[in-house]
């Protein structure tokens, strides 16, 4: 009898071929777009296999998975093997959350066919030895221990000293100059703390690293994520993931030594401390970098197209609408899988004078960027593009993903266009500890040679080489530009 596998995907486009490419197979599949179906389908009928896209309207597909196991018995984690399906490489959140409920095995789209069957098989016909992660303390190393203690006393002290500056200064104007007067020195010590942390870590196995992340997050949440505003936002990750365009905004907004976020003087630093890490000043730079590469676009063209992949809140083409900058004509094409994003975008444009948009043409795509891998229509639409980049989407692609993704947005160049791939930098990480083990942030930190590897099937390439900002370097830039 064939095997029965239960399919949870909202793409349409997705599923079909997945499911297409299962019943080639031999398989008997039953394909649904919902959580609230799935979960039905799965209380009335048996299969041998889940296989559950993560990201999903009403709930994720890691809540899907988790009721279907509670609610039927016959799924549960010894006996039925799931297999969920992300866009996304490098999200141990995801991992350590699906891991919870006996779940082991992902793969990331877009899949090639030989290694999607590879896994499938693999579950159907040997199903993995299902294993929750060990949280065993015992296990947790010495030097890392005493650190994460030694900064959870150092926080604390800090908050002490602060709180009580707060119960006889009440006017924010004063607290703000004791800020400015103390950040200094506690910045530096908390970076010293971080800097060490993460040398522990760094290296560590995937089950190892969680057991002592849980330990971190425990100690030290309390103090750096309870009641702060963009710890809080990141840390929880609102709408599905911690670099989302809520986060990308604070950090703009908040970068630097004028603007503070938070009811106490305490909140106001460690606010202020996330938006100025090396990173969060890497983003401000990088969004100046765009700017500068949207005006020379326009310098260039008469009638400029540009897209923007993986867009966020495209901050860089609002402030130069504002700033009068758009003085020829541009097509401007967002493309974002999240559709708050561009509804925010459509809002915060809509508010600017008409006079600075008259130049503007906008366009708005809310796809999923397999879309550009997979959708012919889509693909020939976005032809002709003068400038593409791609700056907050690649630090979460596989390689093979990358790769792809690549030589796709290549193709969409007109004559003489530029391809613009960031990605965060490998070889000038800093404070991965706060961002990555303590906030769940998650990036496919690269080198230049990596990157590289990209391109090496491109042909009719004028020239390829890295772009170096001034000033903040978290960031490679690779520039890819048409004959």
């Amino acid at each position: 009898m064939a095997k029965k596998i239960l399919v949870i995907e909202d793409d349409a486009l997705v599923i079909r071929s997945v499911e297409r490419y299962l019943e080639s197979q031999g398989y008997n599949v039953e394909a649904v777009q919902s959580g609230r179906e799935a979960i039905e389908k799965a209380k009335k009928l048996d299969f041998d296999l889940i296989i559950s896209d993560i990201r999903m309207p009403e709930m994720d597909g890691i809540e899907v998975l988790r009721r279907i196991r509670e609610a039927s018995p016959q799924y549960n984690k010894e006996k039925i093997p799931i297999i969920i399906i992300t866009a996304y490489a490098g999200g141990d959140e995801v991992y350590k959350k699906a891991s919870e409920i006996g779940i082991v095995e992902c793969i990331y789209k877009p899949f090639e066919p030989d290694e999607f069957m590879e896994v499938v098989r693999r579950n159907l016909e040997l199903p993995p030895k299902y294993r929750e992660i060990s949280l065993d303390y015992k296990l947790l190393d010495n030097e890392f221990v005493s650190l994460t203690n030694e900064l959870e006393e150092f926080l604390k002290d800090v908050k002490d000293r602060f709180d009580e500056f707060d119960r006889v200064n009440k006017d924010e104007k004063r607290q703000i100059e004791f800020i400015r007067m103390n950040k200094k020195e506690i910045f530096t010590k908390l970076d010293d703390y971080f800097a060490k942390i993460w040398q522990i870590v760094k290296d560590f196995e995937r089950n190892k690293y969680i057991v002592h992340q849980n330990y971190y997050q425990q100690r030290l949440c309390p103090l750096i994520e309870k009641k702060i505003e963009i710890n809080k936002h990141i840390f929880r990750k609102t709408l599905g993931y911690a670099g989302d365009y809520i986060t990308m905004n604070y950090i703009y907004d908040y970068n630097g030594d004028e603007n503070y976020l938070g009811k106490s003087s305490y909140e106001k630093l460690i606010n202020n401390y996330t938006c100025n890490i090396p990173i969060s000043c890497s983003n401000i730079k990088r969004k100046e970098f765009l700017k500068e590469k949207i005006l020379e676009t326009l310098g260039e063209e008469n009638k400029a197209k540009i897209l923007s992949v993986g867009c966020g809140p495209v901050r860089e083409l609002i402030e130069l609408i504002k700033e009068g900058k758009i003085t020829k004509p541009l097509l401007f094409t967002g493309l974002d899988f999240e559709r708050k994003v561009l509804d925010y975008i459509s809002n915060e444009i809509d508010k600017i004078e008409e006079k600075n948009k008259h130049f503007l043409s906008l366009e708005y795509i809310c796809r999923d960027i397999t879309s550009i891998v997979r959708d012919k229509a889509l693909k020939e639409k976005l032809k002709g593009q003068n400038l593409i980049y791609a700056s907050g989407i690649f630090d979460y692609l596989s390689d093979r993903m990358a790769s792809r993704l690549t030589q796709e947005l290549y193709q969409l160049l007109d004559k003489g266009g530029k391809l613009i791939i960031c990605n965060v930098s490998l070889e000038n990480s800093t404070h991965r500890a706060y961002y990555e083990l303590l906030g769940e942030w998650n990036m496919m930190h690269r080198t230049r040679r990596q990157m590289l590897k990209w391109v090496v099937d491109i042909e009719d390439v004028r020239e390829i080489r890295f772009e170096e900002p001034q000033g903040h370097n978290n960031y490679l830039f690779l520039s890819i530009e048409k004959i």
